[in-house]
């Protein structure tokens, strides 16, 4: 009995011994650097004159804010008269009104004669026929004149919202590089947002631990210059997650570059400020 219950004891023993063993701290690295996330060149699509600028040098943006007003008269000019077509049914309405009207009178024919025999000859009845049936089909194609104009609508508002130049994600202005009478080209860089909502973070895990990182591994980091932190008043820890572990490996330094993202909440971490990475809930592949 003594000798099955140290066995067992043992046992108990390797097996807590085994799942510790898998269990990894955080890897903690401690020179890695920002890097701007999104970085967005806002231009033209369209050869134009900037009638109006709504933004200046360090605005905040928000997401399909207006940005740049170019000079589109003839693609406006265009969309009303679009917008008037698509809206205007008389067409339609009048062949409406036609086609009852020849309903009622071939109708009238075939139960006059069923009245009144011969009171209506048969060339007069198919020819009453011949009538209804063709308000019908006019009945139809306005239906088809009607869908058309409201195309014609669609198309002539994707011709003019290029006119109205919107940002494309939230963020600060850093760059204007056109002024209000100046022409652009299609293509042409007329502002810079950026964003700095998240950053990216960059650095190198040495190679023996570098199997325990893969893509959305949580990591935590925060700037690993105390005086720097101080100063800019941030002491706090950003967290985020792992994007990439490269596949190539670093023969000199015998490290695997990563880069991970990290929330910027309070919007104070810039890029090039030196960060200490924590990479977090690391086990071992195998016991």
């Amino acid at each position: 009995m003594i000798p099955r219950l140290i066995i067992a004891i043992l046992a108990v023993v390797v097996f807590t011994g085994s799942v510790s063993a898998q269990v990894r701290g955080p890897i903690v690295i401690d020179r890695c650097v920002l890097k701007i996330r999104d970085h967005i060149e806002v231009s033209s699509t369209r050869a134009a004159r900037i009638v109006e600028l709504k933004i200046r040098l360090g605005n905040l943006v928000q997401k399909d804010d207006l940005l740049i007003q170019l000079d589109g008269e003839i693609a406006q000019a265009n969309f009303q008269v679009a917008q008037q077509n698509a809206t205007n049914n008389v067409e339609f309405r009048y062949a409406v009104k036609a086609n009852e009207l020849s309903q009622k009178e071939y109708q009238r024919a075939i139960q006059l004669n069923e009245e009144i025999p011969g009171a209506r000859s048969q060339a007069e009845i198919e020819q009453l026929r011949l009538k209804a049936e063709r308000s019908d089909l006019q009945v139809e194609q306005a239906q088809q004149h009607h869908q058309i104009a409201q195309i014609n609508r669609e198309l002539a508002l994707l011709e003019l919202k290029p006119y109205r130049i919107i940002a494309p994600i939230s963020g600060q202005i850093v760059e204007i590089h056109k002024r209000v009478g100046e022409y652009v080209q299609p293509g042409e860089v007329i502002a810079e947002i950026v964003s700095m909502e998240e950053m990216l973070v960059e650095g190198y895990i040495p190679l023996n631990k570098a199997w325990q990182v893969r893509p959305g591994t949580p990591i935590s980091g925060s700037i690993s210059l105390p005086k720097l932190a101080e100063n800019i008043g941030q002491r706090t820890s950003y967290q985020g997650q792992i994007l990439l572990v490269d596949s190539t490996i670093d023969d000199l330094s015998q490290s695997v570059r990563f880069v991970g993202i990290l929330n910027n909440e309070t919007g104070l971490l810039r890029a090039g400020v030196p960060m200490k990475i924590e990479i977090h809930n690391q086990q071992a592949a195998h016991p």
